[in-house]
């Protein structure tokens, strides 16, 4: 097989054009306007520009400029209940029949109506707040509402109040406690708390003691950062098997509501010897 090689001719070399003048049509005028000419050329493209702008904030941050409202309603409220009415609450006129309110965030709420023409709210269902609320302090719920014609953005929030219709409970009715006569005065027996799904003062404010035999304890009570209280009796007075080898009282605890609510637990202490005869 043979290879067969190429080398360019001298006539096909690369050789580098001549440049050339740039030509311009005749009449063409390449000055730059002045500044304030220019600006009155784009003035239309910016105008265009900030109208889209405010469009965008006015559909998507309506509550930057918006009105805000706040309701409250008890809950256990019957069905049908009227929370408020926004077009009485905004100073709005409806001889014309042509307003109209809307919820902006698309979710139904389950345990409240707007009527659209109107603007009255109303409770949907009977709602009992612990079920809705579980834990939290206060229960409210959030509306973006739009009341048209008037283009008018409303941020409306709804407050369920808390009734005190829970009472403390225990988890145990009788406590059953030993302890040796040995201990010193403060010695201190930590017990359980009460509970109670209400809040504020419709929850376990205080711990009291009652019985005949409760001169030689008292209650100690605390409370944490987060507002959990801890109970813990305390030896107040120096025991003495030999003389009292058993004490009977009830811790007592009760909320502030209306009306007041409690519950009571029995606490039955054994005083174990300590062979100090």
């Amino acid at each position: 097989m043979r290879l067969l090689s190429h080398r360019a001719s001298s006539n096909n070399e690369f050789r580098p054009t001549t440049s050339r003048p740039i030509q311009t049509r005749p009449g063409l005028n390449l000055t730059p306007l002045p500044l304030s000419q220019t600006m009155a050329l784009l003035r239309p493209a910016w105008l265009i520009f900030i109208f889209q702008i405010l469009i965008f904030a006015a559909v998507y941050f309506p509550s930057a400029s918006g009105v805000e409202l706040t309701y409250t309603v008890s809950e256990e409220s019957p069905r049908n209940t009227l929370v408020g009415n926004l077009t009485q609450d905004l100073n709005l006129t409806d001889s014309d029949r042509s307003l109209s309110f809307r919820v902006l965030d698309g979710g139904a709420s389950l345990n409240f109506v707007l009527n659209t023409a109107t603007g009255s709210i109303f409770t949907r269902r009977v709602f009992d707040r612990e079920a809705i609320c579980a834990g939290l302090k206060i229960c409210a719920e959030t509306f973006e509402i739009l009341v048209s014609p008037q283009s008018e953005f409303v941020m409306l929030t709804i407050v369920v109040e808390d009734l005190n219709d829970n009472s403390p409970d225990f988890s145990q009715s009788v406590l059953d406690l030993e302890i040796s006569e040995s201990v010193s005065v403060g010695f201190r027996i930590p017990i359980m708390t009460a509970t109670d799904p209400d809040v504020g003062n419709n929850t376990v404010q205080e711990y009291v003691l009652s019985g005949d035999d409760m001169y030689r304890f008292e209650l100690l009570i605390n409370e944490d950062v987060a507002g959990t209280k801890f109970v813990e009796i305390v030896v107040v007075h120096k025991l003495d098997r030999e003389t009292t080898p058993n004490y009977e009282f009830t811790v007592v605890a009760m909320d502030h509501g209306d009306p007041q609510r409690s519950a009571s637990m029995d606490v039955r202490i054994r005083i174990l010897d300590a062979n100090d005869h």
